[in-house]
Parts: C-alpha cells; sequence; structure tokens
C-alpha cells in the first residue's frame, strides 16, 4: 500500500509543479501573473488513462493530446486562451521517431528540441469566446 501512496504523492507533486511553473511564467523580466485552475482529481485521471492508453499501443498519443488540450484550457489569467491544435497522429509519428532516436543516446538533446519545437508551434494564444 506504500507503493501506491507514494505514486498518489508523485501525482500531487507533479500537479503542484505544474501550478508553480505557470505562475512562473514571466515575458522581460516581468511575471505574467498567470495561474493554472485544473484539479488534482482531474489531473490524476488523465495520469491514469495515459498509464491505461499505454496498452493500447495506438491510442497513447490521443490521449497525450487531450490531456495537453485539458493542461492548456485550464491556463488562467489573460485576456486571451491558450489552445493546443497538434492531433493524434502527428504526435504519435513524431513519439516513435523521438524513441527511435532517442535509442542512440548522443542525439537526445536535439530530438528533444526537436519534439518541444513541435509543441511549441502547436499552440497559440487566440481571444476567448464568451
Amino acid at each position: 500500500w506504500l507503493n501506491n501512496l507514494m505514486i498518489l504523492v508523485q501525482v500531487a507533486l507533479y500537479w503542484l509543479f505544474l501550478k508553480w511553473f505557470v505562475a512562473s511564467l514571466a515575458s522581460n523580466g516581468q511575471p505574467l501573473e498567470l495561474g493554472f485552475s485544473g484539479s488534482v482529481w482531474a489531473y490524476l485521471g488523465w495520469t491514469i488513462l495515459a498509464i491505461v492508453s499505454v496498452f493500447t499501443v495506438i491510442g497513447w498519443a490521443w490521449v497525450y493530446t487531450a490531456a495537453t488540450r485539458w493542461f492548456c484550457s485550464n491556463i488562467q489569467g489573460t485576456r486571451r486562451e491558450v489552445i493546443f491544435n497538434g492531433t493524434g497522429l502527428e504526435f504519435r509519428w513524431r513519439g516513435i521517431v523521438t524513441v527511435i532516436a532517442a535509442s542512440f543516446i548522443i542525439p537526445i538533446p536535439w530530438v528533444y528540441r526537436w519534439m518541444m519545437r513541435w509543441f511549441a508551434s502547436q499552440t497559440e494564444l487566440v481571444e476567448r469566446t464568451v
């Protein structure tokens, strides 16, 4: 039961890290005063779904893109809305390429940068709908 408790503690700590990360974002040295409003229970649900989806072999990419959309939709404190436009298929082929390239160890930093640039390119700020 201690292992299960530690898993829950780890999920809660990741959730707290996300809240801190969003709150700590700054531009030109000035804090953006953003906040993350997603609940720890929803985050736990996305985490469980992500773990289960790995065993489906195909569905994991769609779960990760949906979880990223959920994360973006819970960023508060701006008049604009943060949205993620990436699709499961785009994420899947990039994830597979990343795993293959990372297996050679040396290209890990470049592959990680490539994947994060794709994530950034799929993230937009749009006017909030009422």
